[in-house]
């Protein structure tokens, strides 16, 4: 039996990473594609949730269907509404920040359904923007609209700066709440601190019929305890939309929220970087 030489063993040592990754950015483009062609099929709709998920079995790795933020970063110029179009026009937004696609979706939603207030968890561009749409809702109205909560104050300071900037300062009411380590509906899992004495005075008797979900920001399956934690303070039918919804921690969160009777799933907007679409009801 003849030896494999020395030198052709180490060539193929320095080869094999090469083929292997090769092997999975293969994968990767395949997984995109067809995420590509479920957008462009779904384009007007909602694509359903558990054909992303059984899609997703078939390939290994992480996050294959998730878009590199780079491929949705745009401009404050692209958004459909006039005055944040002039106010943002040099602001970057879909790195990490809700997309061009999805603020301009968000206004059409919130024209449809005129809710009274909005909670949304996760603050920073989208919660001037949403100040503004609801401004253009309600008018200025002297009571909050928007309430924003964030694991992070320095998120909710800039917010504080762009709000007063804009005039909508009393518009908006924010809110700096830590990562707690909780059981929700089962699920040992971390989420922001909301007991229902905080909540109850955080809203003030506002009736949130449109909850955004873009935080907080963690370990796998970290946003999952959102809309448990304030069922009780929405009316039934009220909205919600997850942002980052072909990654897959969120796609793990919307089918743990599919299995909760309290909560419907409609499926996958295909916007930017996916937005899961549904509404909570009471039985």
């Amino acid at each position: 039996m003849q030896v494999e030489s020395m030198d052709n063993l180490m060539k193929r040592c320095v080869t094999l990473p090469r083929r292997i990754a090769s092997y999975f950015l293969r994968r990767q483009m395949l997984a995109r594609l067809l995420i590509t062609l479920l957008r462009l099929r779904f384009r007007k709709g909602q694509i359903p949730l558990h054909q992303v998920a059984r899609l997703r079995t078939m390939f290994r790795g992480s996050n294959v269907f998730e878009p590199h933020p780079s491929v949705y970063v745009g401009s404050g110029l692209l958004l459909n509404n006039r005055a944040l179009s002039r106010r943002l026009a040099y602001m970057e937004t879909g790195m990490w920040t809700l997309g061009v696609d999805t603020l301009n979706y968000l206004e059409r939603l919130i024209q449809a359904l005129r809710p009274e207030a909005v909670l949304e968890f996760g603050s920073g561009l989208s919660t001037l923007c949403l100040c503004q749409y609801m401004f253009d809702l309600h008018g200025d109205t002297g009571s909050p609209r928007v309430f924003s909560i964030d694991q992070e104050s320095r998120y909710l300071t800039g917010s504080r700066v762009r709000l007063a900037e804009c005039g909508f300062e009393n518009l908006a009411r924010l809110a700096h709440r830590p990562l707690i380590p909780q059981c929700i509906e089962g699920v040992e899992t971390e989420c922001y601190d909301l007991p229902h004495d905080f909540l109850s005075g955080f809203l003030g008797g506002s009736m949130p019929g449109l909850l955004i979900v873009d935080g907080p920001a963690g370990e796998d399956g970290v946003r999952f305890g959102t809309l448990p934690l304030v069922k009780d303070f929405v009316p039934t039918g009220a909205r919600f939309v997850l942002d980052d919804a072909l990654r897959d921690s969120e796609l793990k969160t919307s089918l743990m929220w599919d299995r909760l009777p309290y909560l419907r799933v409609f499926g996958i907007k295909p916007v930017s970087k996916g937005l899961l679409l549904g509404e909570v009801f009471h039985k």
